[in-house]
């Protein structure tokens, strides 16, 4: 058994209790719990041990949970949870990806921007190495963007039709999804949140 760090993307109430983990050292597993007190969201400290193709945790104790977001900013956490849990490969995922995630675990009552939100999702997806191609002459603003370093832009530096622009390159990625019917929270990206520029 070795000790890890996860973050719980989902849970399963079969008939064998299950989880989805973002673990930082193996990407995203399915582990069976040693409890069944596990809430997606969680950040999480446990011991690790592989049994066939699943993984077994013990001795879980909390790191984090998402309470103090408030209620849009809990959803969109859960958008990016749902989107880990759906793009993210079983046994793989970019080894910075767990990083990034936890970012939204350990905040503490911040109020987070719909521009903030939108950027963070276009930077999530190009982790996830999904590049969906740009028409000639549709986003230019977007290009200009993936053309320098992603990690540099200042996000209040962002006008509203470079999220617009954004949101709509997010749409085009989401689409052709082929288990997109399942998803439960797509409805954050049909609901602009009213922001000052």
């Amino acid at each position: 058994m070795v000790e890890g760090h996860g973050i719980v993307l989902k849970t399963f109430f079969s008939s064998a209790y299950k989880i989805s983990l973002l673990d930082l050292d193996h990407g995203k597993i399915t582990a069976v719990p040693s409890t069944n007190q596990i809430c997606a969201g969680a950040l999480v400290r446990y011991m690790l041990a592989k049994r066939g193709n699943n993984y077994q945790i013990s001795s879980i104790e909390y790191i984090a949970l998402p309470l103090a977001l408030d209620r849009n900013d809990l959803f969109f956490y859960h958008h990016v949870l749902e989107l880990c849990y759906y793009f993210v490969p079983l046994d793989g995922g970019p080894c910075n990806l767990f990083y990034v995630v936890r970012q939204l675990a350990l905040l503490d009552g911040e109020h987070l921007s719909y521009r903030y939100k939108i950027f963070f999702l276009v930077r999530l997806f190009l982790i996830f190495g999904i590049h969906s191609e740009i028409p000639h002459g549709q986003w230019p603003l977007l290009k200009q963007i993936f053309a320098s370093d992603v990690d540099s832009i200042i996000i209040e530096t962002l006008d509203l039709k470079t999220v617009d622009e954004m949101r709509g390159w997010l749409h085009s990625c989401l689409i052709h999804h082929p288990l997109l019917k399942q998803f439960k929270t797509l409805q954050f990206l049909n609901k602009v949140e009213v922001e000052s520029v």
